[in-house]
C-alpha cells in the first residue's frame, strides 16, 4: 500500500484534474476514467484521492445557454484558470436562414398587393389642387368685396402628404393660409365664405392656431347643423364672441371640444405634418386625460418583453401577486374582430374601465344597512370614437381639406420629407405600407390618443436612416452641415437647416451615389418590425427601448434620452394661450422644433395598443418564418382590419355598436 500524498502533492494533483478532467489525469490520482458528460446525464464528476467531487458550474449560465459540459483538455497549458461559460447556443444557421427568407417573401408579397391600392392616383391629386385652386380665387374675391382696400392678398399653399410625396387615396389635404396681412377677424370671414359658397366649413379656435376644416359637399344634415353653430356666433356680442372663441383654457386642454364636435378628424393619412393633432384640442379630450391612469390588459407574446411602458411611465398594479384581469372592473369590455377575405378573428382590445369614484354622500353613516354604492362604470377606451355632429365623416361628402393659419414651419417640414423621397424609392413605398397598416390596425389617430401619420413617417425614417445597414438614405439634416456652400433660416425662432436640393438629390440617386443598400423591401419591413416589436435590451439583435428612448431625426445615431431632454413626465404648458398637455410615453423629437413631442398625444392606452401591433405583426411574421404563410395564423393576417365592439357581458347588449372599418 503506497503511501498518502503530502498536501503540496495533493494540491498540485487538484488543480490539474479540475483543469485538464481527463481520463489520463484521473488515472494518475489512482482512480478509473469516468464517462463523458455525453454518455452520463448527471451533473460531471472527477474524483480525487478516492472522493467523488461534483464539477461546479453558474446556475445562471445553465439557465441562459443550457447544462455546461466539462472543459476539455488544451495542450499542456495547466496555469490558467478555465471558463465555465460555453458560446451561445445558436440555432442551425440554414433553419434561420430560410425562416428570415420565408418572412421577407412574406412581407414582399403583402406589399406588393397593397401598394396598388394605397399610392394616390394622379387623376385624385389633380381634382385636389382644382378644389384648392377654386377656393384661393373664392376667397380672394370675397375679401376684395368686404375689406376693399383693406383686402390683403392671400394664397393656399399645400403642404402635408399631398406635396411630400406620402398621400394615399381619400387622405385629407393639407392647405397654409399665406397672406400679406392677418388681421383677427380673417378666419372668421374666410369661414362664413366657404358656407356662404355651398361647402362646409367649421372654424376650430381654442387650438394653437386657428384651423378651417373644409368639406366639398357637405350632405344637408351636416350643413343646417354647421349654419346654425355659425348662426349662434353671428348673434352673440362682442365679450361672448371672445369667450366663446378663446374659452377657459383648462376647458379645452381637456375637451369640452368633443362635446360640441370641435375635434379634429384624424382620418386614414390626415395630419402628415402633424399639424391637425398639434394645433386642435382634441386630442387631449377629458376623457384621455382621464384614461391615461387606466391599466391595460396585455397580450402575451412568446420570447418578447412583456407589457407596455416599465413602471416609470405607467401606473402599475397595486397587488402584483394578483392577476392583471382580476383588478379589473368587469361592468363592460371591448372586442376587436379583424376582417379580411379569409379571416375573422375576435381578439381583445387592450383597454381598462375604471368606476368612477364614489362620492362621500352615497355612503350612509346611520345603523341601518347601508346601500351599497353605485359606481357608473367608466366608459371603454375605443381606438376610433364615435364622430360628433359637427365632424366630416370619412367618405360622402368630396374633398376635404384643413386651412391653417400662420403655419411657415409646415411648408419647411414638408419640404424636409419630399426630399427623403427623392433619395431612394424605397423610402416612399415603405412609408405608405407603414401608414396603410397603421391606419387599418387603428393606430394612426392622435384624436383618439395614438399616433398620428407624421409620427410613423419619422419612424420609417429613423430606421432607413440610422438602423438599416447600410442606410437606405443619408441624414439630409446632418449632410448639410457639412457642405460648405449651405445656410441655415431662421422661422419662427427655430433654425431650420437641411440638404434641400431636389434636383441634387435625385440625380445623385438615379446613379446610386446616395446609398450602398440593395436589399428589397421585404427585408427592410421585417427589419422595421423586428426594431420596434423589441426593446433594445431584450434582443440580441437590438430594438427600440420604448420607456428610456427619444427619436430624433436630426441627431448623430438618431437616438437620446429621456433623461437628457427632460422628458421624464407629463407636463401642462401654455402654447399661444392655450394650455396643452404633453406626455412622454412615446417620444419622437420633431425635426425642427426641438422641444416638441411628436408622440405627446398617445396616452396610455394608446402606447399599449401601438406596441401591442408591433409585437401582433411580430408574432405574426415568426409564425410565418415557422409554418409559412399557407398555414394562417391565429393572429391572422398582418393587414387585416380592426373593427370594434363594444358590449356589455351582463345584458348581452352593445354599448357602441360596431366601429366603422378603416380603408381597405
Amino acid at each position: 500500500m503506497s503511501a498518502p500524498p503530502q498536501n503540496g502533492e495533493l494540491e498540485t494533483r487538484l488543480r490539474n484534474l479540475i483543469v485538464t478532467n481527463s481520463p489520463a489525469a484521473m488515472s494518475s490520482a489512482g482512480a478509473s476514467p469516468q464517462p463523458s458528460a455525453a454518455s452520463n446525464p448527471q451533473v460531471p464528476q472527477v474524483v480525487v484521492a478516492g472522493r467523488r467531487v461534483p464539477q461546479k458550474y453558474k446556475k445562471f449560465d445553465e439557465w441562459q445557454r443550457g447544462p455546461t459540459h466539462p472543459p476539455q483538455p488544451r495542450g499542456n497549458h495547466t496555469s490558467a484558470a478555465p471558463s465555465q461559460f460555453q458560446p451561445l447556443q445558436r440555432p442551425n444557421q440554414h433553419s434561420f436562414n430560410q425562416s428570415f427568407t420565408t418572412q421577407c417573401q412574406y412581407l414582399e408579397v403583402q406589399a406588393q398587393r397593397m401598394l396598388p391600392q394605397i399610392e394616390m392616383r394622379p387623376k385624385e391629386f389633380i381634382m385636389k389642387d382644382s378644389f384648392r385652386s377654386h377656393l384661393e380665387r373664392s376667397i380672394q374675391a370675397a375679401l376684395q368685396v368686404q375689406l376693399a382696400a383693406d383686402a390683403p392678398n392671400i394664397s393656399l399653399a399645400c403642404f402635408g402628404s399631398l406635396a411630400s410625396g406620402f398621400g394615399m387615396p381619400g387622405s385629407d389635404m393639407d392647405l397654409a393660409l399665406l397672406s400679406s396681412a392677418m388681421p383677427p377677424e380673417l378666419p372668421r370671414i374666410i369661414e362664413k365664405v366657404i358656407l356662404d359658397m355651398g361647402h362646409g366649413a367649421h372654424l376650430l379656435t381654442r387650438t394653437r392656431v386657428p384651423i378651417i376644416k373644409v368639406c366639398e359637399s357637405p350632405t344637408p344634415e351636416l350643413y343646417q347643423a354647421l349654419r346654425e353653430e355659425r348662426q349662434k356666433w353671428d348673434d352673440m356680442s362682442p365679450e361672448e364672441r371672445d369667450q366663446h372663441d378663446k374659452g377657459t383654457k383648462q376647458e379645452e386642454a381637456t375637451g369640452d371640444a368633443v362635446k360640441s364636435g370641435l375635434q379634429t378628424r384624424d382620418g386614414a393619412d390626415n395630419d402628415e405634418t402633424e399639424q391637425s393633432s398639434r394645433h386642435s384640442g382634441g386630442a387631449d379630450t377629458k376623457q384621455n386625460l382621464q384614461q391615461t391612469d387606466a391599466i391595460p390588459t396585455m397580450t402575451p407574446d412568446d420570447g418578447m418583453i412583456k407589457g407596455g411602458p416599465d413602471e416609470s411611465d405607467l401606473k402599475e398594479t397595486k397587488n402584483p401577486s394578483q392577476p392583471i384581469d382580476s383588478q379589473l372592473p368587469s361592468t363592460t369590455s371591448a372586442q376587436t374582430t379583424t376582417h379580411d377575405s379569409t379571416t375573422s378573428k375576435t381578439l381583445p382590445v387592450n383597454m381598462a374601465l375604471q368606476p368612477a369614484p364614489v362620492s362621500e354622500n352615497s355612503i350612509s353613516t346611520s345603523d341601518t344597512k347601508p346601500k351599497a354604492p353605485t359606481s357608473k362604470p367608466r366608459r371603454p377606451w375605443l381606438r376610433e370614437r364615435k364622430l360628433g355632429p359637427l365632424d366630416f365623416p370619412k367618405d360622402g361628402v368630396g374633398i376635404q381639406c384643413d386651412i391653417n393659419f400662420s403655419n411657415p414651419l409646415g411648408l419647411h417640414n414638408t419640404t424636409l420629407l419630399r426630399c427623403y423621397s427623392r433619395c431612394d424609392v424605397r423610402v416612399r413605398l415603405m412609408i405608405l405600407f407603414i401608414k396603410s397598416w397603421a391606419s387599418r390596425r387603428k393606430i394612426n389617430s392622435a384624436r383618439n390618443g395614438t399616433l398620428s401619420s407624421y409620427g410613423y413617417v419619422l419612424m420609417v425614417l429613423h430606421y432607413l436612416i440610422n438602423i438599416a445597414q447600410p442606410p437606405v438614405c443619408p441624414n439630409l439634416q446632418l449632410a448639410a452641415q457639412r457642405q460648405q456652400n449651405s445656410t441655415a433660416t431662421v422661422v419662427d425662432g427655430r433654425v431650420v437647416h437641411f440638404w434641400r436640393n431636389e434636383a441634387e438629390i435625385e440625380q445623385l440617386a438615379a446613379k446610386g451615389m446616395l446609398t450602398h443598400n440593395r436589399q428589397p423591401l421585404g427585408v427592410l419591413l421585417q427589419g422595421f418590425f423586428h426594431y420596434f416589436a423589441h426593446q433594445s435590451y431584450d434582443s440580441p439583435k437590438g430594438g427600440f427601448a420604448w420607456t428610456k428612448e427619444v427619436l430624433s431625426l436630426h441627431s448623430a445615431g438618431g437616438v437620446l434620452t429621456k433623461a437628457e431632454k427632460g422628458w421624464t413626465g407629463a407636463k401642462n404648458i401654455t402654447v399661444h394661450d392655450v394650455q396643452v398637455t404633453n406626455r412622454y410615453l412615446f417620444a419622437i423629437e420633431d425635426p425642427f422644433e426641438l422641444d416638441h413631442n411628436v408622440a405627446r398625444t398617445v396616452t396610455h392606452p394608446g402606447i399599449v395598443a401601438i406596441r401591442d401591433e408591433f409585437r401582433r405583426a411580430w408574432r405574426i411574421l415568426q409564425w410565418v418564418g415557422r409554418a409559412g404563410s399557407d398555414t394562417p395564423s391565429h393572429d391572422g393576417e398582418l393587414m387585416d382590419v380592426v373593427v370594434e365592439e363594444v358590449y356589455d357581458p351582463e345584458i348581452g347588449k352593445g354599448l357602441e355598436g360596431e366601429g366603422k372599418e378603416v380603408e381597405k
